[in-house]
Formats: structure tokens, sequence, C-alpha cells
């Protein structure tokens, strides 16, 4: 497999994430490209990193790499990130859900921000009302440990991670201090750390 990711996207730290709690770095290429480099977009006209390819399938967007990763895990003996035969399946998911959502509005502010011309005052606000409230209704009941994570435990961190690499100012772990203390922990873990773009 080839994973063609960037060092800043946190989207792409997902993915690379998953590959080290399926102990799948081993059995993939990770390939450092930009959403600018013509040979990548003859593999993903998009330009969205990451991107995976293996053999004759290549996929973009990172929930379903995540699910194409877990699938090989699953096949190769080890346990689901996706908590499949889970009462709380959909709970979980959920919260996969709104960690992306997070995401979404984080990386949008971000680009604003690098605009040449004025950012749009009204979509930073709107994205940063869309993160406080989001951050602020978070739940950790199906957020499961950093000693045995789910997929949702993962896109969480992520995107909490990429708030603090990119929008620290906006002092996240004020708005919802259960959730930072549920967070802390992960910060210390090997691919934590592995996988940080600091």
């Amino acid at each position: 497999m080839q994973l063609f990711y960037s060092l800043t996207s946190p989207y792409a730290r997902k993915c690379h994430i998953v590959l080290h709690l399926h102990q799948l770095l081993d059995q993939t290429e990770l390939v450092l490209t930009d959403q600018f480099s013509q040979e990548f977009r003859k593999l993903n006209p998009l330009g969205k990193i990451p991107t995976l390819r293996d053999n004759d399938i290549t996929l973009m967007d990172s929930p379903l790499i995540c699910e194409y990763l877990d699938n090989k895990a699953i096949q190769q003996g080890r346990p689901s990130l996706f908590a499949r035969e889970n009462l709380d399946y959909f709970h979980i998911q959920l919260q996969h859900a709104l960690s992306n959502g997070i995401l979404d509005a984080a990386v949008a502010s971000v680009y604003e921000k690098r605009r040449e011309t004025q950012p749009s005052e009204y979509w930073l606000s709107r994205w940063q009302e869309s993160l406080q409230s989001t951050i602020t209704q978070i739940s950790t009941k199906y957020l499961s440990t950093c000693t045995q994570p789910n997929i949702a435990s993962v896109a969480t961190v992520t995107a909490l991670a990429y708030l603090d690499f990119r929008l620290a100012e906006l002092s996240w772990r004020d708005w919802n201090t259960a959730l930072a203390d549920w967070y802390a922990p992960f910060t210390e873990l090997t691919w934590f750390e592995k996988t940080s773009p600091e």
C-alpha cells in the first residue's frame, strides 16, 4: 500500500494513526506530496490529501481510508477500531462524524486566514461558533480510553491536536474541561508523538 500524505494535514494524520494502531506501517509506503504535484493529480484529480493506493484501488477521503485500513487489520486478525459489533456503534460513528466536522471547520478557518485579500469575518465567526458549540457538547461517554482507542477517539484526538497546532488562540480546553482531561493522556503516547507535525 501507499499512503500519499502531507506533514501538516490532520486528515492524513488520522490515517497515519490508524496505520500505527493496526500495525500496518510495515506494509505501507508513506509518500510525501502536496496538492499541487502534477504526478499526484494524475492519481487523484481532486488533489485531496490523504490518498491511499492499494494494488488496483485508489481511495480518497479519510473516513473511507480509515475504514479500508480497518478491514485490512480485521483480515489479519486484529480487532476493529470501528466497533462494528458494539451496541453503541452508531453513537461511536456519530462522534467520529462530529470530530470530522471539527476538522472541517478548523481547516476552513486556517485557509480563510491565509487569504491574500481580507478574510471574511462572517465565515470565521461561523466556523468558530461551530467549533465552540460542538466541543462544548462533546461527551466522553462514547470515546474510549487511550489504552484501547476506537475510531471516534482517533478522530477526536486528531481534531483537538490540530486546534492546538493551528488555532491555539481559541483555547478550546476552556470550553470543555472534561474533554481536556480525557485528551491529556493521549499526548504522551508513542503513536501521538510519531504522527505529530511538530
